[in-house]
């Protein structure tokens, strides 16, 4: 079948943007370093602790930012295994489903394959997906539209026939900005809010691979 269903992950497939608040404020807490948790949405972590150290007037050299991503990774970790990120009601069966039913199926991540690969193998989506792309695949992560862009290739289809399934405003820009077509989902922003996407929903639950087939061919 000639088309796919491209999956964010944080706030999309997974309720874990609170999970990674946690882990980031465990780790920049002890710094002195004070941030707003709602502008770490849909932004992958080089970019929320740079935007956290710049907010403060502190530099932050290169070596310090990799030391403090790894810690931050190694405390989302502790919350997964905790329990704290679940996959969003619906969200692992919208997947299966659409696999199920001949759409290529794929994940496309600000998160590092570190934090995000272990949570899909946890799931058992994995093998069901025909690409994976996350921020260790490209130099300019969401809202730059290259990780979408390159998931496409990897699927071997168009971008305008691939639907993007998108919670966060750079999320939304990324999918726009590669030409797919994007649902916007009201999980961790309310909708109005997603730039110009052709479709919202509020959960990822009310949707269908037949739903999204039929606003993607009309």
């Amino acid at each position: 079948m000639d088309r796919a269903l491209i999956f964010d992950f944080d706030g999309t497939l997974v309720d874990s943007e609170p999970l990674h608040a946690l882990a980031l404020e465990e780790v920049l807490a002890p710094l002195g370093m004070a941030f707003d948790h709602a502008l770490c949405v849909g932004l992958p972590d080089a970019d929320v602790i740079s935007g956290v150290f710049a907010r403060h007037g502190q530099p932050l050299p290169p070596e310090d930012l990799e030391r403090l991503m790894r810690a931050k990774s190694a405390a989302a970790s502790r919350l997964w295994e905790r329990g704290l990120g679940t996959p969003y009601a619906g969200a692992v069966e919208l997947l299966t489903s659409a696999a199920s039913e001949g759409w290529k199926v794929a994940v496309c991540t600000a998160a590092m394959r570190r934090e995000a690969g272990p949570v899909l193998e946890r799931l058992g989506v994995t093998r069901h997906l025909s690409a994976f792309v996350t921020a260790d695949d490209v130099a300019q992560s969401k809202p730059d539209p290259a990780c979408y862009e390159l998931t496409c290739r990897r699927l071997d289809l168009p971008p305008s026939r691939c639907v993007v399934l998108e919670d966060s405003v750079a999320g939304a820009m990324a999918g726009l900005g590669a030409g797919c077509f994007v649902v916007g989902l009201g999980h961790t922003t309310p909708p109005q809010r997603l730039p110009r996407t052709p479709r919202t929903a509020r959960h990822i639950s009310e949707l269908t691979p037949e739903l999204l087939g039929g606003w993607l061919d009309a």
